[in-house]
């Protein structure tokens, strides 16, 4: 069985699972669109969800991938202070 999600994280360089309804997403976005980067936001589904699952081990949004490899989520990818 192939997988739905490796096409889209190969899509583009920047790529996050995200959930419209969850906070830590929208901070993460936000994080990311403040620091000049364009991610393409993929709605998560109970699909990806199962499959980003198994390519990561985490069943959390947002998924960040940079390059086809996983970041982490919002904590991983906010801006640390100075």
């Amino acid at each position: 069985m192939s997988s739905t999600v490796d096409p889209i994280i190969d899509s583009a360089s920047l790529v996050m699972f995200s959930g419209s309804w969850c906070p830590y997403c929208k901070k993460a976005l936000a994080a990311m669109t403040e620091a000049g980067y364009t991610p393409e936001v993929i709605e998560i589904t109970d699909e990806y969800k199962a499959e980003l699952s198994k390519k990561t081990g985490k069943t959390s949004v947002p998924q960040v991938f940079i390059n086809g490899t996983v970041s982490g989520g919002a904590s991983q990818n906010a801006p640390q202070p100075q």
